[in-house]
């Protein structure tokens, strides 16, 4: 359990803090290995240094973590620093309704494909879909469903691998379009 929870806290912790300790690390055991070789009345201030070297390193570390913490934070909470450009941040929020006024007539075929053949709680998978879909060619259907998903319009869950190991998908209704905005034409 205790090793467990050792390991969680490793991974949490970025590469720059951990570079960061190693060096203290380093230095505190440069600094306790040249004791032996200083004379007795400086060993005092090569303690005060090595402890000076470690409190500074940790509070070093605190400060950076914290900070990165903060803007972090600051990111997800303020939706006006994404980096989109106006036009398409105003596009995103549309209700579902105007976003549907504006997609393509194929966007809006493979969504209401979606909304009449998803059964409750499952998908429509995406060889399905460029099955139905055929007519066109290339990635036309995936990069349609990702605009789709972008929109808020419907989900992507992984249901599997095929033989080369690509992810296998299946495309849901949101629950947010599902229920405020589904089947409204």
């Amino acid at each position: 359990m205790v090793e467990e929870k050792r390991s969680k806290i490793l991974q949490i912790i970025d590469s720059r803090t951990k570079v960061m300790a190693l060096i203290s690390i380093i230095a505190e055991a440069l600094f306790l290995g040249s004791l032996v070789t200083l004379p007795s009345d400086q060993t005092l201030y090569a303690l005060i240094a090595c402890l000076s070297i470690l409190i500074v390193t940790l509070i070093g570390i605190t400060i950076i973590e914290y900070t990165e913490v903060k803007s972090t934070k600051a990111l997800i909470e303020n939706k006006d620093s994404t980096f989109l450009p106006e036009d398409i941040r105003g596009e995103l929020n549309l209700s579902f309704i105007a976003k549907r006024d504006k997609l393509s007539k194929g966007q809006r075929e493979i969504l209401s494909y979606i909304e009449k053949n998803a059964t409750s709680g499952g998908g429509v998978s995406q060889k399905h879909l460029e099955g139905k879909f055929s007519k066109h060619t290339g990635c036309y259907v995936y990069w349609r469903l990702e605009v789709l998903r972008y929109l808020g319009f419907v989900r992507k869950i992984e249901i599997g691998k095929n033989h080369n190991d690509t992810p296998l998908h299946s495309y849901v209704l949101t629950a947010e379009y599902k229920k405020k905005y589904s089947g409204h034409e």
